[in-house]
């Protein structure tokens, strides 16, 4: 009835400056939205036996939230059992489907241990609107209010393939294009391969990788590969699956997976055209090469503490590159409390 008529009304009021305090209900995962000036609308779906959350949708102009200022954390409780004695708790920020508000996690058990992820350096949040309001393929990302304020910009990988009713930008279709052929011209055979190295039962198995002329990748197998391991085909790759890391024709599963990932972190990073041996982890040669550049992810990492954030999806490719924050809790019923701090940064417009 009211405001939510045909919404749910999951929200709890937060105080307009300093600390509130509430206990989560027990959830083994799940999303904590936050919400400025404004009462978040959920949408149900499903049967009264079985129901199913329709949660906001950031590029649709329909969503009764579009107009609001909102964002959200993920978490993950892994809790104990028979089988599984160590329990562990795992939360993190993640700005690949859209940056909104500058939020930062923090998690400190009751024995003092802290972990910290995602914390927007002064200005950033400005700064990264600018960046991308003046990129005429970014530019059609950017969703303001009626009244000229800054509400979100929508990520490539949601943007790339929307309806054309919601946020898009068709430029994004194209935009590994030109570094995508050049790659493939200078790994268009067995003997022009870059390498990946895929650890497969803790040893490490080094593939040899090149594409055809319909830009499929083939992942040969080195010889004495560990049992059940082979050679592999997957794509074509397009701007679109490299947005993605995924799509039709991409491993879902195994250690094929594993290197696919390897391969898209390597294009996210513009770093296969100049390193032929992946996975590169040197993060200062990120984003700097002489063919196009991934102006979302350079732009999200330049304005985040220690450049830690995840802005594609296997961000944390080479280690510590993305802002997951994670904590064993010891055997129940002897476990450690966690505390979240889940800080809302000054909404810099």
């Amino acid at each position: 009835s009211g405001p939510f008529k045909g919404y749910a009304d999951y929200n709890n009021p937060l105080a307009k400056s300093g600390t509130t305090e509430f206990t989560l209900p027990w959830a083994n995962s799940g999303v904590i939205y936050f919400c400025i000036d404004d009462q978040i609308k959920v949408g149900l779906n499903g049967t009264e036996a079985n129901v199913a959350v329709a949660a906001p949708a950031a590029q649709n102009p329909h969503d009764p939230n579009f107009e609001y200022l909102w964002d959200n954390i993920e978490f993950s409780f892994n809790p104990p059992g028979d089988t599984n004695k160590n329990a562990n708790i795992t939360a993190n920020t993640q700005l690949i489907s859209k940056i909104a508000l500058p939020i930062s996690i923090k998690l400190v058990t009751q024995d003092g241990k802290t972990q910290e992820g995602g914390i927007v350096k002064p200005g950033g949040q400005k700064a990264m609107y600018e960046a991308f309001k003046k990129d005429p393929v970014f530019e059609k990302c950017v969703v303001t209010s009626k009244a000229g304020r800054n509400l979100r910009v929508i990520g490539p990988s949601v943007a790339v393939d929307a309806p054309a009713v919601d946020v898009h930008s068709d430029g994004l279709k194209t935009y590994f294009d030109e570094y995508l052929a050049a790659c493939a011209k200078k790994y268009k055979s067995a003997s022009t391969a870059f390498t990946a190295k895929y650890e497969i039962d803790q040893k490490p198995v080094v593939f040899s990788c090149y594409f055809d002329a319909q830009h499929m990748m083939h992942v040969d197998a080195p010889k004495g590969a560990p049992a059940g391991v082979k050679s592999f085909t997957f794509g074509p790759l397009t701007s679109t699956n490299i947005w993605f890391c995924a799509g039709k024709g991409i491993p879902t599963a195994g250690y094929e997976v594993g290197i696919a990932n390897i391969i898209f972190a390597a294009f996210n990073r513009r770093i296969l055209l100049s390193h032929s041996a992946q996975p590169y982890c040197v993060e200062g040669d990120f984003y700097k090469n002489d063919v196009g550049l991934n102006l979302w992810c350079k732009t999200i990492h330049d304005n985040f503490v220690e450049s830690k954030v995840y802005a594609f999806p296997y961000d944390d490719q080479c280690g510590d590159f993305s802002s997951t924050i994670s904590f064993a809790i010891p055997p129940w019923p002897d476990a450690t409390p966690v505390t979240w701090t889940i800080t809302l940064e000054p909404v810099d417009q």
